[in-house]
């Protein structure tokens, strides 16, 4: 059976880059509208993936990548793991 996938999965990497980016950033506007965000486009779907796909679509949602710093992060190597759990629960 032949279907069509709207908006063509090759307009969306153009917008992204690549396959994985793309889930990534699908993904995470998802959670944002899960969590209460406010739509940026005027349709009435239901799903929140496609929600999410159709702002990238029609570049209301974008990305970018935050470089990191050249030194390592720090650890904390004094934590008692156990008093942390105790603690929480």
């Amino acid at each position: 059976m032949f279907t069509m996938i709207n908006p063509p999965i090759d307009r969306l990497l153009e917008k992204v880059g690549n396959k994985y980016m793309l889930a990534q950033v699908v993904a995470k506007r998802a959670r944002e509208l899960y969590e209460g965000e406010e739509k940026l486009i005027n349709e009435d779907y239901i799903n929140l993936i496609t929600v999410s796909v159709e702002e990238i679509d029609q570049d209301k949602v974008g990305y970018y990548l935050i470089e990191e710093d050249e030194k390592p992060a720090k650890v904390k190597t004094d934590v008692d793991l156990n008093e942390m759990l105790n603690s929480s629960l």
